[in-house]
């Protein structure tokens, strides 16, 4: 049976694929935005009325939104296929480049949506530097 990856590999590739479809779930249905807003009353009227609002990433700034938060997705995918078992030494150079790039990514944004990216960049990280073990089942006891 040929295998793609070694387990360790292949178990943090499916990780982060996970984790970065369900950061792309989140930004469509998650709320990110809320609002509140006070009607003004004269005095001795009538209490105002608090109106409470909430809003997800794509309702408010649209399909667009999905663009960086895709980033995880794509760089996982490349990452997986530049760690697949044949490959060479310049796409594991290459698999490595891009696993850092993107981690880098996540420190940049750190303040903003950084922090959701990063466990990402860590499975990554880890799949990366798993990639190469040599992984053969123990023989039988004889």
């Amino acid at each position: 049976m040929l295998r793609l990856w070694n387990p360790i590999t292949a178990v943090m590739l499916v990780l982060a694929t996970l984790v970065s479809l369900a950061l792309l779930v989140l930004a469509m249905t998650f709320p990110v935005y809320s609002s509140e807003s006070v009607s003004a009353t004269v005095e001795g009227g009538q209490a105002a009325e608090v109106v409470r609002s909430s809003a997800t990433l794509v309702s408010v700034n649209g399909f667009g939104a999905l663009i960086p938060v895709a980033v995880p997705l794509v760089a996982t995918l490349l990452v997986g296929l530049l760690l697949r078992a044949a490959a060479s030494r310049a796409e594991y150079a290459v698999a490595w480049v891009l696993t850092l790039l993107y981690a880098g990514l996540c420190v940049l944004a750190l303040l903003s949506i950084g922090i959701l990216l990063a466990p990402v960049a860590v499975l990554l990280v880890v799949a990366c530097a798993t990639a190469r073990l040599s992984w053969a089942p123990a023989p039988a006891p004889a």
